[in-house]
C-alpha cells in the first residue's frame, strides 16, 4: 500500500477521503484562484502588512471536522519563514509529512520509501496560497483577494468595518469584517449572482499578541453550507506558538528531514499507481 499512502496525500485516504467526499461542490468554493488584476483594497493591504511583523514562526495545529455525523481529528506541528519554506509534521490520523525548501514541495507519509515532489512553479494557486499563508492569521482568505477592489458595507454590531469583494466568476462573493480592535473577525462567501445565499462562514477567535506586534487568532471556526442543507464544521485551535524564533537552517533542508526518502513527480506517482493496480487486475 505505499503507493497508494503517499498519493492520498493530494486525496485523502480512509475515512478522512470519505469525509471530504460528502462535500461534493461545497468545497470548490474554497479554492478559487488569486485575482491577477484590479487595485488593491485598502483593508486587505493593511491586514497583510501588519502580518509582516511575522517573518518565522511555529505552532501546534488542531483541527476536527464534523460532516455527516462522522468526525475527523488531525495534529500537526508546523514551521513557516518567509521564502516559501514550510515543514508541517501531522501526526494524526497519519503521520504525514509536507516540507517546503524555497522551490520544491516534498510530501511523504513517515516510514515509506517513496515520496511526491512538486516544483512551486507548477504548484496550484490554491496550494501557493496555504504554503505562502501565515498560520493562524486567515491569510488563506486575504491571499487571494489581494489585488481585487473592495466595497464599503455597513457597521453591524461588534463589527464597525467590513468590506466586500468580487473575484472573477465563478468564485464566490466575499465579506470580511474586523472587529473593534481592527483585526480580522469573520470572512464569509455568498453566491455570486444573488448574493443572497450564504456560501461558507469562518470566525477567528480569541486573538493574543504572541510578540510584540504579532498578532494570532487561536481558534478559527468554519461552516461550510452545500446542497441539500449539508454543511461541513470545521475547528482549528492554534497553539505553542513562537514567532520569529531561532533561524534553523535544517528544518527546510530535505536532505535532513526525509532521509531514505526518493521522490518523485505527481505524473510519475500516478503512471506507477496506475502500472501497480493493473498488475493487481492481471
Amino acid at each position: 500500500m505505499p503507493l497508494q499512502q503517499i498519493f492520498a496525500l493530494h486525496h485523502g485516504s480512509g475515512r478522512a477521503h470519505r469525509l471530504g467526499r460528502l462535500c461534493g461542490t461545497m468545497l470548490a468554493v474554497c479554492v478559487w484562484l488569486p485575482a491577477q488584476a484590479g487595485e488593491e483594497g485598502n483593508t486587505v493591504k493593511s491586514l497583510l502588512e501588519a502580518n509582516q511583523a511575522v517573518q518565522s514562526m511555529s505552532c501546534e495545529v488542531r483541527r476536527e471536522s464534523r460532516l455527516g455525523g462522522q468526525t475527523v481529528s488531525t495534529l500537526s506541528r508546523v514551521w513557516f519563514a518567509r521564502g516559501d519554506r514550510l515543514m508541517v509534521e501531522t501526526q494524526t490520523p497519519l503521520p504525514r509529512r509536507i516540507l517546503v525548501d524555497g522551490t520544491t514541495i516534498y510530501k511523504w507519509v513517515e516510514g515509506q520509501e517513496s515520496g511526491v515532489r512538486i516544483p512551486i512553479e507548477k504548484a496550484s494557486a490554491g496550494e501557493t496560497v496555504q504554503l505562502r499563508r501565515v498560520p493562524g492569521t486567515g491569510e488563506e482568505f486575504l491571499l487571494r483577494l489581494r489585488n481585487l477592489p473592495e466595497e464599503t458595507l455597513p457597521a453591524q454590531d461588534g463589527l464597525p468595518v467590513r468590506r466586500g469583494y468580487t473575484p472573477p466568476a465563478p468564485a464566490p462573493y466575499t465579506v470580511i469584517a474586523l472587529n473593534a480592535q481592527g483585526r480580522l473577525a469573520s470572512v464569509e462567501f455568498f453566491d455570486a449572482d444573488t448574493r443572497a445565499t450564504r456560501l461558507l462562514t469562518a470566525r477567528f477567535l480569541d486573538w493574543r499578541e504572541a510578540a510584540p506586534g504579532c498578532w494570532f487568532a487561536r481558534v478559527q471556526k468554519t461552516e461550510t453550507h452545500g446542497q441539500s442543507g449539508v454543511v461541513r464544521e470545521d475547528v482549528v485551535r492554534v497553539s505553542r506558538i513562537v514567532p520569529n524564533g531561532p533561524a534553523n537552517s535544517s528544518r527546510f533542508d530535505v536532505s535532513q528531514q526525509a532521509i531514505g526518502v526518493s521522490f518523485i513527480s505527481q505524473e510519475a506517482m500516478a503512471e506507477a499507481l496506475r502500472s501497480q493496480s493493473e498488475g493487481k487486475a492481471e
